[in-house]
């Protein structure tokens, strides 16, 4: 997603997170939060983006340890 990112913009990831984000019931009672959200995604620095997707990308997943 990254490299998409990068050459397409921002756009490609908020529209991917905002289906993760939000539960069904709040796209559909909260169409508001859900577009001023998808908003402030679509306008980060593409580069800046792109580097967070990698970096979380290559983080070492604590799940585990927090359950319980």
């Amino acid at each position: 997603m990254a490299d998409d990112v990068r050459a397409f913009g921002a756009r490609i990831a908020a529209d991917i997170f905002a289906k993760l984000l939000f539960a069904e019931e709040t796209i559909g009672k909260k169409p508001e939060l859900v577009a001023q959200v998808s908003a402030w995604m679509q306008a980060a620095n593409p580069a800046g983006m792109a580097g967070g997707l990698l970096a979380i990308g290559d983080r070492q997943d604590y799940t585990p340890m927090l359950a319980g």
